[in-house]
C-alpha cells in the first residue's frame, strides 16, 4: 500500500520499526568499529637482537604498475607478499610466517621490514 492511503497509525507503527531497525544498525556498527578498533590497536614491542632467515614464500604475483622513471618503479598488488621466517628467541628457534605491510629504505642503514604474523602462536623448534 502507498505512504498517501495509509493511516496516521500505521505510519507511525512503520516509522517506529524503521527506527528500531536503524537503533539496532547502528549499534552493529559501533560493535563492528570496536572489535576493528581493538584488532588493529598497535601491540607492545619488546626489543630482540637475533638474526632473521627470511625466505620469500610466493611465486607470481601479479601487480599494477603505478609510475615509472629511470630509476625506478612503483606497482600496486592486491595480494598479500608472504614470508616465511626463522630466528632465535629465549634460546629457541621460532618459525613464522608473515605478510608484508611496510617496507622504509632508510639511506645510511638500508630497508626496515614490516611484516605482519599471519599465525597466532610462535612455533618454536627445540
Amino acid at each position: 500500500m502507498s505512504a498517501s492511503k495509509k493511516t496516521i497509525h500505521e505510519l507511525e507503527a512503520e516509522l517506529k520499526k524503521l527506527q528500531l531497525r536503524i537503533e539496532k544498525l547502528k549499534k552493529r556498527i559501533a560493535d563492528a568499529q570496536t572489535k576493528s578498533d581493538e584488532l588493529n590497536a598497535p601491540q607492545p614491542r619488546k626489543k630482540l637482537h637475533s638474526n632473521l632467515e627470511f625466505i620469500g614464500d610466493f611465486d607470481l604475483i601479479k601487480a599494477k604498475v603505478v609510475n615509472v622513471s629511470d630509476s625506478g618503479i612503483c606497482f600496486k598488488t592486491k595480494v598479500n607478499l608472504p614470508f616465511e621466517m626463522r630466528y632465535q628467541h629465549d634460546g629457541q628457534t621460532v618459525n613464522r610466517r608473515a605478510y608484508l605491510i611496510w617496507l622504509k629504505h632508510e639511506i645510511k642503514s638500508g630497508y626496515v621490514f614490516g611484516l605482519k604474523f599471519v599465525n597466532k602462536k610462535n612455533k618454536r623448534v627445540p
